[in-house]
């Protein structure tokens, strides 16, 4: 999702949501399924290979823009990329892990099971029947730190 600055305000841009087909274990497990609300059929149907799937995201991302997280996700980005051997598109100074400020902000442990993304206080998320479901949680996520005026790199 692509966070805009509009005069001094930030607001939601362009947003990007895709299936990727596993390759390592192609049949959802139904922790998964259940976590996510993601059936089998919609992975079969609508999913796509890791390396397309970077490649439309790294098509999507401007140049040096700012990736941010609640977690340090390029760990498994780059785990990712090696299982399938493939390139990560994405250098690690691109990414930004924005727990450490949420925990600093929201007075709570870094572990803490309040600072994930879909319980964040902030959330349309906690309403979803969904609540793993990943661009809903990245508006969570979005969504808290804009309220917590987060400076977005700008």
């Amino acid at each position: 999702m692509e966070i805009l600055r509009v005069g001094d305000k930030f607001k939601f841009g362009r947003e990007f949501n895709q299936y990727v087909r596993p390759s390592q274990r192609p049949l959802l497990s139904n922790y998964i399924k259940n976590l996510t609300g993601v059936t089998q059929e919609v992975i079969d149907t609508q999913g796509i290979n890791l390396q397309d799937a970077i490649g439309l995201f790294r098509a999507f991302v401007p140049k040096h823009s700012l990736l941010c997280s609640n977690g340090d996700d390029w760990i498994y980005l780059d785990l990712n990329c090696k299982l399938a051997s493939i390139e990560n598109p994405f250098d690690k100074t691109s990414f930004c892990d924005v727990r450490p400020f949420l925990a600093e902000q929201l007075q709570l442990e870094q572990h803490s099971e309040q600072l994930h993304s879909h319980r964040l206080g902030f959330t349309e998320s906690k309403f979803n029947n969904n609540p793993h479901d990943a661009l809903s949680d990245a508006r969570s996520v979005a969504k808290t730190l804009m309220s917590l005026n987060w400076d977005f790199g700008s």
